[in-house]
């Protein structure tokens, strides 16, 4: 079908209006967005689109005939050639056509085949048909009977046109004047029509601008240049920032086509950026400490420093100027507290969050090169604040990306924007000009300062957020939790009231997050249900007590410690974690050898690095000093140690189970019990000395909390943080201060359970 139609008289008319019909449907398309584009940009260059279009006619018609001649050219096979050059006649689907003549024969050898190319005239009833054929044939096959062939058919072959070389310098000399125009006559045109219009535009009454983007005019229709100056001459920039802003606008006025386009909103960011707005600052102490207890129980030492540092730069001004870093555990308030600063200071309050960023574009900018280009995050945020001097709060500052890659390093992009004696010229690489964050006030926030790196920690003045303890989450529960929990369902205590057993049970059993956010999780889905039991079943009032409590949580998320401590070498230390205190249970274990000398085990429990040369530590200073503690060397050299920590999923790190170890050890290897009413923690020396810890509040609370413990021992050097410690803590346990493990085995070997081997 498809060669039948190639012999149709009317096959290159056919394609040829159809060709026509699409390249018009495309030019009235392109004229069209043309003539919108013009219109928009209100350029007196209408001679230009004629000329622009007749250049895409022109090269249009080109790839037409082009194209027709690829679609209509026929190949010939070997047999069929040979046939037309002997006989004159060519046979297609069985159809015979008579062939006149050839035209335009081209002859090509190749290494093996000779190629043969040209157009067919072939006679119809009233015309002729011009058929454009490629055939080949083997060059074996030539030199047979080609040459035979060729010698007859001179009546078929029709010279080319002599004057060809006219159409060739005839399409030379268009093209050359089309470019020509199009690289020389066209640019001036179009800067003279917007030298016109820029004439036009300044002649024209400025008025008052209005409208959005900071008090800007309406960009469609009135001359951006003159808006530009005008904002620039009649509103109180910086001197150095207008000098900035001048050069970018002369740079607009000289730019072109795309570059414009990328200037014009380079220059709308800029001039929506608060460059001399400010609110006024709240000084006034004690509305600020108001507002920090109304918003946060306790943290008392964390609002206390925050008050400081307020009455600093209210007494100081703007010579204090120092960056505010919150660390602590997910849920204990960072942000809210920053909130709280923001509002007690009376500024405007910005929040960017920079973990897991790894592009320093981000941060500062991306540059205008770049397609998709912006400002980064700190630009936007002043754009957001609309003052310049906001609170500005940078969370998770230590879940950035610290390794340098082509995208840069974003840690060291904070180094400059934290720094107070650099961020008073702030570049972003978006808007290429400097802009002053000295009147921020920056509050970043982490969870770990081990991951916060070295040089941006050094320009922060650090608080730590203790965890929230067991009582500090009852304590917030009754006073700040519950009753807005209440206020927010429209209820009253009334009609929905929790016993202070249910709200212990809450918190100790179903909560193991240091913060408060898992706890109002847990309020939260109480309240709920009651508001659904009194929508579905018109429920009135109801307690909530420990029966109520099981009913609405399910069975609790966390265990009761287990009274299996009646065997030798288990103790309990204490530790601290996110989630605040928590008892350590240590298990150690003696297997007797013959043989040979007794060595320690590789301990077990998901243990770090400093906690294993803890567990080394404690173990050689047994093996130097077992005489001292009653111990034979038959006894500490005769057996293998093996310690375990269980709750092998949770990691376990540092020194402080130090003395608790070794109390594990030498209850194992006398075959005692140590009782479970003792708990203990603090760092031991290769000589026996115990050492400082940390989280000393945390751990105690932890002490309280267990139904057993009602003795604690703790390091020396901690005997002065006892001041910190709540009072009910300190009724209940008995602390005892300790300089050396000596100390300790004096205290607890009067209180040695039975040997259980003789027993």
């Amino acid at each position: 079908m498809f060669k039948s139609f190639l012999f149709h008289r009317w096959t290159k008319t056919v394609l040829r209006i159809t060709n026509l019909i699409f390249g018009v449907i495309f030019l009235f398309l392109l004229g069209w967005k043309f003539a919108d584009y013009n219109k928009t940009a209100k350029l007196d260059v209408s001679f230009l689109p004629l000329i622009f279009f007749l250049i895409l006619a022109y090269f249009y018609y080109l790839f037409t005939e082009w194209l027709i001649k690829k679609i209509t050219t026929y190949q010939l096979d070997q047999n069929q050639f040979f046939q037309v050059l002997q006989e004159k006649k060519l046979v297609v689907e069985g159809q015979e056509y008579q062939v006149e003549k050839i035209a335009h024969l081209q002859v090509r050898f190749h290494s093996r085949i000779v190629n043969f190319q040209g157009i067919l005239i072939i006679p119809q009833e009233d015309d002729y048909l011009k058929l454009n054929f490629l055939a080949n044939s083997s060059l074996d096959y030539y030199k047979q009977q080609l040459f035979s062939y060729l010698q007859g058919i001179s009546w078929q072959v029709q010279g080319k046109k002599q004057l060809s070389w006219v159409r060739i310098c005839f399409h030379l000399a268009l093209l050359t004047f089309f470019f020509g125009y199009l690289f020389t006559i066209a640019p001036k045109i179009i800067q003279e029509a917007a030298r016109r219009h820029q004439q036009q535009g300044q002649k024209e009454p400025s008025g008052e601008p209005s409208g959005e983007d900071g008090g800007g005019m309406d960009w469609e229709g009135k001359d951006k240049v003159a808006h530009y100056l005008h904002r620039l001459n009649n509103e109180p920039f910086p001197p150095q920032a207008k000098k900035n802003i001048k050069a970018k606008i002369s740079e607009y006025k000289k730019a072109y086509f795309q570059e414009k386009i990328s200037l014009e909103e380079q220059l709308r960011e800029i001039f929506s950026l608060p460059w001399w707005q400010t609110t006024t600052e709240n000084q006034d102490l004690a509305v600020a400490k108001k507002e920090l207890d109304r918003e946060h129980f306790g943290l008392e030492e964390v609002k206390q420093r925050i008050l400081n540092y307020l009455a600093g730069k209210k007494r100081a001004g703007e010579k204090q100027v120092q960056i505010l870093c919150l660390v602590g555990p997910a849920g204990t308030g960072k942000t809210s507290l920053a909130k709280s600063i923001a509002k007690a200071m009376g500024r405007k309050y910005v929040k960017i969050s920079v973990g897991g960023v790894s592009d320093e574009g981000q941060i500062r900018g991306h540059r205008r090169t770049y397609i998709g280009s912006m400002p980064g995050e700190i630009i936007k945020g002043m754009k957001e604040a609309g003052v310049k001097n906001p609170v500005f709060l940078i969370d998770e500052v230590d879940k950035i990306n610290t390794i340098m890659s082509f995208h840069g390093n974003p840690a060291s992009a904070l180094l400059e924007i934290l720094d107070p004696e650099q961020n008073k010229n702030f570049k972003d690489n978006y808007l290429e000009i400097p802009y002053d964050l000295s009147q921020v006030f920056f509050i970043c926030t982490a969870n770990w300062i081990q991951n916060i790196p070295g040089p941006l920690l050094d320009r922060m003045d650090v608080i730590e957020l203790p965890p929230y303890t067991t009582l500090d989450k009852v304590k917030a529960a009754k006073t700040h939790l519950i009753p807005s929990i209440l206020e927010n369902y429209k209820l009253t205590n009334d009609q929905l009231t929790f016993t202070d057993e249910a709200i212990e049970e809450i918190v100790k059993f179903y909560v193991f997050t240091g913060g408060m956010r898992q706890t109002i999780k847990l309020f939260n889905s109480i309240v709920c249900a009651f508001v659904y039991k009194q929508e579905t079943e018109n429920l009135k009032s109801e307690v909530i007590d420990l029966k109520k409590t099981r009913q609405y949580l399910g069975s609790s998320v966390i265990s009761e410690d287990s009274d299996d401590y009646y065997q030798p070498g288990i103790v309990k230390g204490l530790a601290v974690s996110e989630a605040g205190g928590s008892v350590l249970r240590i298990e150690a274990s003696c297997f007797p050898v013959k043989g040979k000398e007794g060595k320690l085990i590789e301990p077990t429990g998901n243990l770090g690095k400093i906690m294993g040369e803890s567990v080394k530590k404690t173990y050689y200073y047994l093996l130097n000093n077992y005489q001292k503690f009653g111990l034979t060397e038959e006894i500490i050299k005769g057996n293998d140690i093996f310690l375990d920590f269980p709750e092998g999923a949770v990691p376990k790190d540092g020194p402080s189970a130090g003395i608790a170890i070794t109390t594990a050890i030498l209850s194992s290897l006398t075959g005692k019990v140590f009782p479970s009413n003792y708990a203990m923690t603090g760092e031991i020396t290769s000589k026996g000395k115990v050492l400082e810890i940390g989280g000393l509040k945390e751990k105690l609370t932890a002490a309280y909390e267990d139904k057993l413990i009602d003795t604690v021992f703790i390091p020396r050097g901690n005997e002065r943080h006892l001041e910190e410690i709540p009072t009910e803590i300190k009724r209940k346990l008995k602390i005892i201060p300790v300089d050396n493990f000596a100390d300790v085995w004096k205290e607890i070997k009067t209180n040695i359970g039975c040997n259980i081997l003789n027993a």
